[in-house]
C-alpha cells in the first residue's frame, strides 16, 4: 500500500482522514524552521499532500485555545497543470512566493495544488486557517519531488531543527535532512525506544489503516525561510539525487 503511494505521487501525506473538505489530517510536533513535523494518530494516504512532513512549525503553547497541531488539507478543486497559472494561485495565497518552472537537476513543474493549514486546540477545535501552495515537479524517469510554500505565521516557533547539514545561500540558512520514517498498521504501537526518538522529533511515526505490516522509509527534504515566507523541497524517492541537489534547487528558488 505505502510502496504503491510513494510510486505514484512520490511520498506523502501520513495523516488522513477522509471528508468533504479534509483531504489530510496530521498532527504534528515543534520541529523547527522549515515545517519539519512529526506525525501521531494517523494513517497514510496520497503522496502528493505531504503538506506537512514539511515545512513549518507548531505553536510553543497547548492548552484551551492554545495550538496544538496542524491539520493540513489539499483543496482538489484548487489544483492546475498549466504553470502560467500559478502565478494567480501565488498571489491570493502566498504572497511574494518564489517559484520557478523547471530545476537544473531535471525536474519539470507537473501540477500544482492550493494547500490549507487549520489551527487547532485540544479539543480538535479550528482556530484559525491559512493558505499554502504545493507544486509538484518530475523528472523524465518519473521521479517526484514536491515544492511546499506558506506565509511564516507570528504565532509559531521556528527554531532549529536537527538538520544533518545547513548552508548559507544568499544569506540565508538552507537545512538539509534526511529523516527516518516508520509506517504502523492501525491500532499497533512503537517500541519505547522508537515513541523517545518520535517525542524527540527525531523520526517520524504514521499509522496506515490499510496496511497491515510495519514499514521503515527515509524522507528527504531541505527548507528554509525567506522573506515571510516558509519553504520545503521534499521526497521519499530521490532516487539519483544527492543532498547538493536539494541544496541547488533551494538555491534556484532563492535566486528567482
Amino acid at each position: 500500500m505505502m510502496n504503491r503511494f510513494k510510486k505514484e505521487c512520490d511520498g506523502a501525506l501520513e495523516g488522513v482522514t477522509f471528508d468533504e473538505t479534509m483531504k489530510s489530517t496530521v498532527r504534528a510536533r515543534t520541529a523547527g524552521h522549515g515545517r519539519a513535523r512529526t506525525w501521531r494518530r494517523t494513517a497514510i494516504v496520497l503522496c502528493a499532500v505531504l503538506a506537512i512532513a514539511v515545512t513549518g512549525a507548531v505553536a510553543g503553547v497547548i492548552g484551551s485555545g492554545k495550538v496544538a497541531y496542524l491539520a493540513s488539507s489539499l483543496r482538489w478543486n484548487a489544483s492546475w497543470t498549466d504553470f502560467d497559472k500559478t502565478e494567480q494561485y501565488a498571489e491570493s495565497n502566498v504572497p511574494g512566493m518564489k517559484y520557478v518552472e523547471s530545476f537544473s537537476t531535471g525536474f519539470t513543474f507537473y501540477k500544482g495544488w492550493e494547500n490549507w493549514t487549520d489551527k487547532r486546540d485540544e479539543a480538535d477545535q479550528t482556530l484559525e486557517s491559512y493558505p499554502g501552495i504545493i507544486l509538484g515537479y518530475q523528472n523524465d524517469a518519473g521521479v517526484k519531488v514536491s515544492f511546499d510554500v506558506d506565509p511564516v505565521q507570528a504565532d509559531m516557533q521556528y527554531g532549529e531543527n536537527p538538520f544533518e547539514e545547513t548552508r548559507e545561500i544568499d544569506g540565508i540558512p538552507v537545512g538539509y535532512r534526511a529523516m527516518r520514517s516508520i509506517t504502523l498498521p492501525s491500532g499497533t504501537k512503537p517500541t519505547e525506544e522508537e515513541q523517545a526518538l518520535f517525542d524527540s522529533g527525531e523520526i517520524n511515526i504514521g499509522w496506515d489503516a490499510e496496511d497491515t505490516a510495519r514499514e521503515e522509509s527515509t524522507f528527504y527534504r531541505v527548507s528554509w525561510v525567506q522573506d515571510g515566507n516558509s519553504y520545503a523541497i521534499y521526497t521519499y524517492q530521490p532516487d539519483d539525487l544527492t543532498k547538493d541537489d536539494f541544496f541547488q534547487m533551494a538555491a534556484e528558488v532563492i535566486a528567482a
